[in-house]
């Protein structure tokens, strides 16, 4: 009975000049990052709103919110609204960071200038995790300082004028139609 043979030859170039003796496949898997822009809003009690008057720092943290280097800073726009610039994550992980209002230099007890600062920190635990189609996906969730869950991020400042003498006034009273007895008008 006959026998059937078959061989094959594997090219490299169109040409068929080029032979290659060794032929392998291999498949790459890489998910697309994923990206997280974190904001938030300021609100100002009593007083207008300017655009960067307030700013706000994030900083590097870990699962027990210890604070760590400061990464990114940002400003108020003139609606209140703050953002950082966007990260973004290129493997899987949960990744920590806390976001403060900057209270300035020469605060007392939180407050300058008849403004007190609200001292809340956020705490933003990201969870990136790959959905297996191609893409990193993240799920933000953020916490206050107790830890407990908040839906956004707002630091809430408020403003009091602060309460002023009249110093080196001097005041006359002028009674007119009939004379004014010492001490008949008391001043405070």
């Amino acid at each position: 009975e006959g026998q059937l043979a078959a061989s094959y030859d594997i090219f490299l170039d169109k040409n068929k000049e080029k032979k290659c003796d060794d032929l392998s496949f291999e498949n790459v898997y890489n998910a697309d990052d994923a990206k997280v822009v974190l904001k938030g809003t300021k609100i100002l009690e009593n007083k207008d709103l300017k655009a960067d008057d307030y700013s706000f720092s994030l900083y590097a943290s870990d699962e027990s919110w210890a604070l760590g280097q400061k990464l990114a800073a940002a400003k108020n726009d003139s609606k209140g609204d703050f953002a950082f610039d966007e990260m973004t994550f290129r493997q899987e992980g949960t990744f920590y960071y806390i976001i403060r209002e900057d209270v300035p230099s020469g605060a007392e007890g939180g407050t300058l200038n008849g403004v007190t600062y609200d001292d809340n920190e956020y705490r933003v635990a990201i969870e990136v995790k790959d959905n297996k189609c191609g893409k990193l996906v993240e799920t933000v969730t953020i916490y206050d300082k107790e830890s407990v869950p908040q839906a956004d991020i707002k630091f809430v400042n408020v403003y009091e004028a602060a309460s002023g003498t009249l110093r080196g006034l001097s005041f006359n009273k002028v009674l007119t139609g009939r004379d004014m007895s010492e001490g008949e008008f008391l001043f405070e």
